[in-house]
């Protein structure tokens, strides 16, 4: 079986769903509670075990690094797409990592577009628009702050390796997958261009098809942006 131990409760919540198990008491729960309420050798451990292992991704060691980057109990989380990054040496060691924090909960100042009571002002926003309105920065562009702290230069980015992954927290925490093998966000690529960094890992198709893949930084973000509003965004 899984160790369902190395999961965060949000993806402890997600397995619950998939096979049809998620109750309404469950959702308040904490981490702990949730593997109390599955316990160690039961049939609800077994359906679940069963379910990560027929999609591999859930149980690559990367991923599930993101996943618990994703949801700090910190009280940053993003509201509508959690988003998880992490930082790992020549030795495959994580040496950083970071969640899309929102910036007024990080500061303890009032957020404006975005609160626990009101949720996110994006999700009425159309993807890859606006993207000055909302309270998070992203989570590479936290890592990369993170990384600076530690003392690594832009000019050392090219030893580390990035990986990110993406849950829809609103929509029961499901892993969100990619569909291009760029790096299409316009908020970041500028912001990686600046410190000379080319690519980062992502995951890319669907479920158990799903794999890392080399994200690439497209150079030229004009010609991004202009797709964009030629297709009405990109995801």
């Amino acid at each position: 079986m899984e160790k369902l131990e190395q999961y965060p409760r949000e993806a402890l919540l997600y397995f619950l769903s998939e096979i049809k198990s998620l109750r309404p008491e469950y959702i308040n729960s904490s981490r702990k509670e949730l593997l109390g309420r599955i316990g160690a050798k039961t049939e609800l451990n077994k359906c679940i075990s069963e379910f990560v292992k027929s999609v591999p991704i859930f149980s690559d060691s990367k991923f599930i690094d993101c996943w618990n980057a994703a949801f700090p109990q910190d009280g940053t989380v993003c509201l509508k797409t959690s988003f998880g990054a992490c930082a790992y040496d020549s030795s495959g060691i994580v040496i950083a990592s970071a969640n899309n924090k929102r910036i007024g909960a990080c500061l303890g100042i009032d957020e404006p577009f975005c609160d626990e009571m009101r949720g996110c002002i994006r999700k009425n926003v159309k993807t890859r628009s606006d993207q000055v309105i909302g309270e998070c920065n992203h989570s590479i562009v936290w890592l990369l702050r993170s990384l600076f702290d530690l003392g690594i230069t832009p000019n050392n980015l090219d030893k580390i390796s990035i990986y990110e992954a993406g849950f829809l927290a609103s929509e029961g925490f499901k892993p969100w997958y990619r569909k291009v093998e760029n790096y299409t966000c316009l908020y970041c690529v500028r912001i990686f261009l600046t410190f000379g960094l080319s690519y980062v890992f992502g995951i890319l198709n669907e479920r158990e098809y799903a794999t890392w893949a080399k994200l690439f930084i497209p150079r030229d973000y004009i010609e991004l942006a202009q797709k964009e509003i030629r297709e009405g965004g990109l995801r």
